[in-house]
């Protein structure tokens, strides 16, 4: 597990000294393709992700709580896991990711699909979590990540009210 390890904090150093535009664009893409995913499964499968969100009578309630409150809440647990284990752990970056991933998608169980989603997302928001943290610092990290967080629950909620 070391080689694979030493792999993982290799890739967090080398995202994190990509630009900062680059490095968002790049978490942006990855969560489009968990959002593609989720979309071919939902058309082969039949399963309806329309039902994991049940929108309340008021955009403006549901876009505060769904694009703002949610990515800092979330940002602010998996920032907790990460800082956790690596005060545990700290030789073992790849549980740092891999940890908060699947937390981050078992609290995601509307749906089947929806918890598929949830483990790719959390992968994609853990890993840039640990390589801004690492290499960046806390502000970076948390900064970045209810951003990208907070785009992906936008093209959700939009999705739902169009």
């Amino acid at each position: 597990m070391g080689g694979l390890n030493n792999y993982t904090r290799d890739l967090l150093l080398r995202f994190s000294r990509l630009p900062i535009w680059k490095s968002i664009l790049l978490l942006c893409i990855g969560m489009i393709c968990g959002m593609v995913i989720l979309g071919v499964c939902t058309i082969f499968l039949g399963e309806e992700e329309a039902d994991v969100f049940a929108k309340s009578d008021s955009f403006l309630n549901d876009f505060i709580w769904v694009c703002v409150v949610a990515p800092i809440v979330e940002t602010f647990i998996i920032y907790l896991m990460i800082i956790f284990l690596d005060w545990i752990l700290p030789k073992w970056v790849l549980l740092q990711v891999i940890v908060p991933t699947v937390i981050f998608g078992l609290s995601h169980l509307q749906s089947v699909l929806y918890s598929i989603n949830g483990l790719l997302l959390g992968f994609v928001f853990a890993f840039g979590f640990c390589a801004y943290y690492h290499y960046r610092g806390f502000a970076t990290a948390f900064n970045s990540i209810a951003l990208v967080h907070s785009i992906r629950n936008l093209c959700g909620i939009l999705s739902i009210y169009s």
